[in-house]
């Protein structure tokens, strides 16, 4: 089975591979940045990459220009102080649930707009120059990555863990802006209870309230003599930042209490003329939906590497009607439109939270000419 691309919390990096270390006299990077790269890897491969920096973590994913097929840093990528850097290519795990690496990235920021450094296969026989620089073209936004935290506790122990990090839209027309980053703050104002949604006024009232409840429960903990640890851990992935669309992916993981953590995937699209949220009336016409649920079928066969006609229901999968469909929970990224799945959505915890993606030349017939998806020839 292929396993989703998960990118959790910060405090889940491993630091098992050593990274480069140089000297670097430049000016000190920001611990939380967004930069929109491009650039050359062995002097004839155009690449583009979209990186986040959270503290010594790195997210992101970067992708050949001729060939526009995500390749998503798994969680070893980091930075350190003095801007060395190591970017592992995540491939997906064996079943034994090891890492699988297809490449690695290391070098430094040479200055905050410069990324210089090599790219290396899984086995290190094969190794060319990599070269990068900040770029923004018409169409896309620059951002700040903001935080939140709030922790009490070791982790292991009792303890609470509150971390929000999100990003700060900045753009030309500043109503689109104030309209795109109001939203983002909704987005991580929401919380959901027993299916009840509750709107809280700032992150900061949502942090008071999560430990509330831990020390509610914390109680009935030391009553029964067992620790109690509670963790919230909200970040986004630039998905799509290209052609006058934003596409984040939020990523929520919470624990509190119990086998495991649970962990939620949701998309926040953005039209960057106007700062409307992008819905699917907006970019698709006719019968779009049983076009893609048409379309949809078969990269989420592969993605769990199901047989054409494999029975959805006997495999353990719960559509309406043993029919597949996807859901509303979509996003883009350079490939095509994609579709996000939660946990317990259409199969038990065990199955994962599928993504898929419906590449862009596929949907030609369905999108609305005057839209943002005009780009796809």
């Amino acid at each position: 089975m292929k396993n989703l691309i998960v990118v959790l919390s910060v405090f889940s990096c491993l630091l098992s591979v050593r990274i480069p270390a140089q000297e670097n006299n430049t000016a000190a990077l920001p611990k939380y940045f967004y930069k929109k790269l491009e650039g050359i890897i062995g002097e004839k491969y155009p690449i583009r990459m979209e990186l986040i920096r959270e503290d010594s973590v790195l997210r992101g994913y970067y992708y050949y220009e001729n060939k526009k097929l995500p390749i998503y840093f798994n969680y070893n990528s980091r930075i350190d102080k003095n801007g060395n850097y190591l970017i592992e290519e995540n491939a997906g795990n064996t079943e034994s649930g090891e890492l699988l690496i297809t490449g690695r990235l290391t070098g430094r920021f040479v200055d905050a707009g410069l990324f210089e450094g090599k790219w290396q296969n899984a086995d290190g026989t094969k190794t060319l120059s990599l070269k990068l620089t900040e770029n923004y073209s018409d169409g896309c936004a620059k951002m700040n990555i903001r935080k939140y935290e709030r922790n009490y506790g070791k982790s292991g122990d009792e303890s609470f863990s509150f971390t929000a990090i999100y990003p700060e839209i900045i753009l030309p027309d500043k109503k689109a802006e104030a309209k795109i980053n109001e939203r983002i703050k909704n987005s991580f104002r929401e919380y959901y209870f027993e299916d009840s949604q509750i709107h809280f006024n700032s992150v900061e009232e949502l942090a008071d309230s999560f430990y509330a409840a831990y020390k509610a429960d914390s109680i009935i903990a030391h009553d029964e003599k067992f620790y109690l640890s509670f963790a919230y851990d909200l970040s986004y992935v630039v998905d799509y930042n290209d052609n006058n669309i934003l596409s984040l992916l939020k990523t929520l993981y919470q624990f509190t209490g119990g086998a495991h953590g649970s962990t939620f995937f949701t998309y926040l699209n953005f039209n960057l003329n106007t700062g409307d949220e992008i819905k699917p009336e907006d970019i698709f016409t006719g019968d779009y939906k049983t076009t893609l649920d048409k379309l949809g079928e078969e990269p989420f066969r592969e993605y769990y590497q199901l047989k054409p006609d494999e029975d959805f229901e006997a495999a353990g999968f719960w559509f309406k009607d043993n029919v597949f469909a996807v859901n509303d929970n979509f996003g883009f990224n350079c490939e095509g439109i994609a579709f996000q799945y939660n946990q317990y959505e259409v199969a038990a915890y065990v199955l994962g939270a599928a993504n898929i993606t419906i590449p862009y030349n596929s949907v030609k017939n369905i999108i609305k000419q005057d839209g943002l998806l005009n780009f796809i020839k």
